[in-house]
């Protein structure tokens, strides 16, 4: 039986990743009694993360409609779409009145990448090593345990969807290896997806 070495490849790179939000995960309970009360610059990391997710997620969705990609293309995104969803919504819940509306924001995909498979694939790897990065650099900074323990997750989440987008369509998207990054970096790069709902 062959040996598919691109799926193994892109395991071989996140599953690092994995491993350390899945030890973030299994923290203490005590930890898990407490809701994320972040400190100082804690809060960046929460907002940025619920702005990309929200990017993210539009990528997704208006790519499971997309004529570029076939049947089991779009259901892999439909299917990261509806985990997106659910990961933006948990995180944007802990913002309070700092959380991202859609009625602010609008999310502005260029239809020349949703035209092309490549692009649309390539574009999603994109966000998604953003966001790793951002969340590797929330694991490493953060300051209150509870908030760095919801990071860890959402950087499991990010891992998880960077090896389904590089296994997508035999393994032919190159995730490289996820580097921290810092929150000033990540945020220029969403922002020019984002706009003002009804501008």
């Amino acid at each position: 039986m062959g040996i598919d070495l691109n799926r193994r490849r892109s395991l071989w790179l996140v599953a690092p990743i994995a491993l350390i939000a899945v030890a973030l995960s299994a923290a203490p309970a005590s930890a898990q009694q407490y809701q994320p009360k972040p400190q100082g610059e804690d809060i960046a990391f929460l907002q940025l993360g619920t702005v990309g997710e929200l990017v993210t997620l539009e990528l997704y969705r208006s790519a499971a409609h997309s004529k570029a990609l076939d049947t089991s293309e779009k259901q892999t995104f439909k299917r990261l779409g509806d985990q997106t969803s659910k990961g933006w919504l948990k995180l944007n819940s802990f913002l309070g009145e700092g959380a991202i509306s859609r009625e602010i924001f609008s999310v502005k995909i260029p239809a020349s990448v949703l035209h092309s498979r490549a692009k649309t694939v390539a574009l999603a790897v994109r966000f998604e090593k953003l966001l790793t990065g951002l969340y590797l650099s929330g694991v490493q900074s953060t300051l209150d345990p509870p908030t760095r323990l919801l990071i860890g997750r959402h950087l499991a989440m990010s891992s998880r969807d960077l090896t389904a987008l590089g296994e997508l369509g035999g393994g032919q998207a190159d995730v490289g290896s996820p580097k921290p990054l810092s929150v000033e970096y990540v945020g220029e790069q969403f922002e020019s997806y984002l706009g003002i709902s009804g501008a």
